[in-house]
């Protein structure tokens, strides 16, 4: 017998009495061969009983086919016969690859759903729209460390989504490109002591740019995003993923760098566009890096210094630049120069309560001041 996959499909049944007939015998002979009763063999052939493994392996041994012939029959004949979806499932899938679901849930950014009706409503709430295949791809400049996949995309389009809801809550005034100048050199001396970050809301403020933390989402590895409001006013994201000064002040810094860029007209490219090598991110790293660290002074001090570094020389640096030394530390062991757990007693651990004083922030088990301080 020849092994094919028929063009219409028939019960098994009917392949195994054709192969009978071809051969002269009866169903008390296949049931004889197979060591089967004669009950289940008609059950077999009337297509009643389903063709398992087994019975596939005795069919062949029977015919002189392959198993895979008898089970590919059966599967096909099964899935002909199963009722066809009623784009439920499809639906569902949609609805989850669109959002990050349970994240959400959890976050408190949408309503636990008794149902998918409810539940795509209270989805479609959150981003603005009407309709599930409306969610929109914020755009935004983004600092991430992740390589970007379809799930990751639509969790970090979630968490730009929260930020600008957020961002209504931001003291700003209007935007003037003309006063990030001033605004860039009112930060750097803030990058001193721990606590002056409560100030960085209003200095942003002034110049007229929203600052807003959004806790990560899993996964995301999102560090900040620079992007616009719901008004067109810009707008800086942080994640605070990494709760260190240098992190909070070097992100800071990158996402103001995309904003001057743009001349206060951020989101040029979606975030799973905007990844960490492209050029517009490799310019914002080192616009970044300048502002906080003059680059010819870093180097002079690591021509100096280097290998012999030590905590009194790092301050020492650190107290001529004006920043903090945990700054120094994070140059330097970014261009490989230390280790990341070298010196961390210079390292200052934890940013958020500072954060939590003036900034917009939702994460850590709740939602912070609804204005920033400023207004």
């Amino acid at each position: 017998m020849t092994n094919f996959a028929p063009a219409e499909v028939f019960p098994p049944g009917e392949f195994v009495k054709d192969a009978l007939e071809a051969r002269g015998w009866t169903q008390e002979d296949l049931a004889f061969f197979m060591g089967r009763s004669l009950v289940t063999v008609n059950k077999i052939i009337t297509g009643k009983q389903s063709i398992t493994a087994q019975t596939a392996k005795e069919l062949a041994e029977t015919f002189g086919t392959s198993a895979e012939y008898w089970t590919n029959l059966e599967a096909a004949y099964r899935l002909q016969e199963a009722p066809s979806p009623d784009g439920a499932v499809a639906r569902r899938v949609s609805l989850y690859a669109a959002a990050p679901i349970k994240e959400m849930q959890k976050r408190g950014w949408i309503g636990r759903s008794k149902n998918e009706a409810e539940l795509v409503a209270n989805v479609c709430r959150f981003y603005g729209v009407d309709t599930i295949d409306d969610v929109p791809r914020i755009r935004v400049a983004a600092r991430q460390g992740a390589e970007t996949t379809e799930a990751i995309a639509a969790a970090q389009n979630a968490w730009a989504r929260r930020a600008k809801q957020l961002a209504a809550g931001a003291w700003a005034k209007p935007f003037l490109k003309s006063r990030m100048a001033e605004a860039i050199d009112q930060l750097r001396r803030l990058t001193e002591e721990l606590g002056e970050v409560r100030h960085v809301p209003r200095v942003l403020g002034e110049a007229g740019v929203r600052l807003v933390v959004v806790q990560h989402l899993p996964r995301t590895r999102m560090d900040g995003a620079a992007l616009s409001d719901d008004k067109g006013q810009p707008l800086v994201a942080l994640s605070l993923r990494y709760k260190r000064l240098d992190s909070f002040w070097f992100t800071l810094f990158h996402e103001i760098a995309h904003i001057v860029a743009g001349d206060g007209e951020v989101g040029d490219a979606d975030i799973e566009e905007s990844g960490r090598d492209s050029e517009a991110e490799h310019r914002a790293n080192k616009q970044a890096a300048a502002w906080l660290v003059p680059p010819e002074a870093l180097s002079d001090f690591v021509l100096r210094t280097a290998p012999h570094y030590t905590a009194r020389r790092i301050r020492g640096f650190a107290r001529r630049m004006g920043v903090h030394p945990s700054i120094i530390l994070g140059q330097l062991s970014h261009l490989g120069h230390l280790q990341w757990n070298q010196f961390t007693k210079l390292r200052s651990t934890d940013v958020r309560d500072a954060v939590r004083d003036t900034c917009v922030y939702d994460g850590w088990g709740k939602t912070g001041p609804t204005v920033a301080v400023g207004e």
